[in-house]
């Protein structure tokens, strides 16, 4: 919370948060209105709230009449490029993650290249202008809406169609235009894959046929089950004493992960600061993706095989096997799922017990148990 100012019996109440100004209007009727004014100048925010103060001695029928008419949403019109700045200032998404935020540009994007037919290189998303004359965002009606989701849904996998009407779905919300085109259309079912988890063997053999800053990333993933975004993102700042304090991208949570002896030989006498692998941190995460399958490919595991709705192959082994590999090894050894949740981020025992792998070794050892 930022400044905020008192202002005259009636007038509004004037605050900031992370440099942009609201207001709030305080009725006898016990009503309470709270919006942006959409400036960081005092100034101009004082004038703003002037207005919606401009009916407060007003009946409370007429004077809510009156503020519903001023405060009536006239977003619509608002040019794609400025309805997305707005909806990145919103309180909502101001404390977005750096991931969440590329994540969420790359469904706009994505949305933008189709509509106006944009090239941009090494892209996945390249196609002919659908509506090249649309500029505003009441230009998008629900049969617009429903092509463009047509053509995720024939390029793309449901999951990634979800992805774009979820994203897209909140900008129009935040930017307050209704009716909202993207409101129609129901969540896709998704059908998930679990990746398999690896033996030692496999793990090693990865390990060994990798290279440089590939080679550490294996490690890495290898022996401390972290995603494939957060070991590209892994800064020696995270090293602390014989742990790793890392603070998974998903879901926010802090991971305290010991170091293992392997890894600390692959790191070496630690830096003080900056990326543990510079120029994988560099790429754009698909790029480092398909670098990994390339490696899984090359070591003679099996191929990603294509499925129907599905435009790239999915695999059973990939980066996400070395997470499950990893879980499974600490279940094996008998380690609480409580301890594993926390060491690898997971928000619930459940999650951590939906990535256990029990091999043959341990179906053999709980037959044996039977006696």
């Amino acid at each position: 919370m930022g400044k905020s100012g008192k202002r005259a019996n009636g007038s509004g109440t004037l605050y900031r948060r992370n440099g942009w100004y609201y207001g709030m209007m305080k009725f006898a009727n016990g009503e309470v209105l709270r919006r942006s004014l959409d400036t960081r100048v005092r100034e101009d925010a004082l004038k703003r709230l002037d207005i919606l103060a401009a009916g407060y001695d007003l009946g409370d029928e007429e004077r809510l009449a009156a503020l519903a008419v001023r405060l009536k949403p006239k977003n619509g019109r608002r040019p794609f490029g400025e309805a997305w700045i707005a909806y990145l200032r919103a309180p909502e998404n101001v404390a977005q993650s750096d991931l969440a935020r590329a994540n969420n540009k790359t469904m706009w994007d994505g949305f933008m290249r189709w509509l106006h037919g944009q090239h941009i290189p090494r892209s996945r998303l390249n196609c002919e202008g659908a509506y090249p004359s649309a500029k505003c965002l009441d230009d998008i009606t629900e049969a617009i809406a429903g092509e463009f989701v047509e053509w995720v849904k024939t390029n793309r996998s449901p999951e990634t169609a979800n992805k774009y009407v979820r994203v897209l779905k909140r900008v129009w919300n935040l930017n307050r235009v209704d009716p909202n085109p993207w409101g129609a259309f129901r969540k896709l079912k998704v059908e998930s894959v679990q990746r398999r988890a690896l033996s030692r063997d496999e793990v090693d053999f990865l390990i060994a046929k990798a290279e440089g800053e590939m080679r550490t990333l294996f490690v890495l993933g290898a022996y401390t089950g972290m995603r494939l975004g957060d070991c590209q993102r892994f800064r020696w700042e995270m090293v602390c004493g014989g742990r790793l304090m890392v603070r998974t991208s998903k879901t926010k949570r802090l991971a305290g992960i010991p170091i293992h002896p392997m890894l600390a030989r692959e790191l070496g006498k630690p830096k003080k600061s900056g990326y543990l692998m510079p120029e994988l941190a560099s790429w754009p995460e698909w790029k480092l993706s398909d670098a990994v399958q390339r490696h899984f490919a090359a070591c003679g595991f099996e191929q990603p095989q294509k499925r129907d709705g599905y435009k790239r192959a999915m695999g059973v082994v990939g980066f996400h096997s070395l997470r499950s590999t990893f879980i499974t090894r600490l279940g094996a050894a008998g380690v609480p799922l409580a301890v594993v949740r926390e060491m690898v981020g997971h928000v619930s025992e459940e999650m951590s017990q939906r990535y256990f792998r029990a091999d043959d070794a341990m179906a053999k050892k709980a037959i044996a148990a039977l006696g």
